[in-house]
């Protein structure tokens, strides 16, 4: 592709997802001024005008039957990418603690969203070992914004960087370099079992779709593809509806 092409492309592009993200900035302001919450804490999960309603109402089934009390789940349309996304939610929401979870991760264990909540509040920074195998960054290992924990006082103690890729990582990873030299404790969530692996993690640990992390959480990865949403559906249903699908 020429550079013309790129440009046309990210221009497109930017056409499409304008309106979202007005949209998006309106919801959030809207919330921060006329519909503050009681709860210090949530859930959050961003997704983009490809991921069909199903889905969405999907993860919050699965998430609901599991949210501890005096937590809120909060699913936000935004045209913004990943990490812009969550430099907003951070910048203009009133919650001191937040859980990421991407639209297509679920919590499958009943502790597992309270446990996260546990260590955050132990000083601890949380979520599932990630590594960006596109990236030449010395196999540097982070936690993943698919499904991470953290709080206010993590973020000031790093120096509150963005989430949005750098030179040196991609979305989120700057926490993990900055926790790393902070001295921040890392609590990593390993994968206990995958369904299809794709990726190299780490020694002989891949991930890849509906990859099981410490037994308690699944993502189902590659959601912007028609197929996997579908896949992702029916997959949640049969978990709600008591079948065991997975060797977690």
């Amino acid at each position: 592709m020429n550079r013309l092409s790129i440009l046309l492309t990210g221009l497109r592009r930017h056409i499409v997802n304008a309106p979202w993200k007005l949209a998006y900035l309106f919801v959030l302001i809207r919330r921060r001024l006329f519909e503050k919450s009681p709860n210090s804490i949530a859930v959050v999960s961003f997704y983009m005008q490809n991921i069909a309603k199903r889905v969405v109402d999907t993860q919050a089934q699965a998430i609901a039957r599991f949210l501890p009390a005096a937590v809120d789940l909060v699913q936000l349309k935004t045209g913004f990418n990943h990490g812009r996304s969550i430099d907003l939610f951070v910048a203009l929401s009133g919650y001191d603690l937040i859980i990421l979870l991407d639209i297509d991760c679920i919590p499958i264990a009943a502790t597992a969203l309270a446990d996260l909540v546990t260590k955050v509040k132990a000083g601890q920074f949380v979520g599932a070992a990630q590594r960006a195998n596109h990236i030449g960054n010395d196999r540097h290992l982070y936690v993943g914004p698919f499904l991470m924990a953290f709080d206010r006082a993590i973020l000031a103690r790093l120096g509150r960087p963005s989430f949005r890729e750098s030179r040196r990582g991609d979305v989120g990873e700057e926490l993990t370099y900055r926790a790393e030299t902070a001295h921040v404790p890392i609590h990593f969530l390993w994968p206990t079992s995958c369904e299809e692996a794709k990726w190299h993690l780490q020694d002989d640990i891949s991930f890849g779709r509906n990859t099981i992390y410490d037994r308690a959480f699944l993502h189902a990865f590659e959601i912007r593809m028609p197929e996997q949403q579908a896949a992702f559906v029916q997959t949640v249903n049969r978990l709600l509806n008591g079948e065991k699908m997975f060797s977690a």
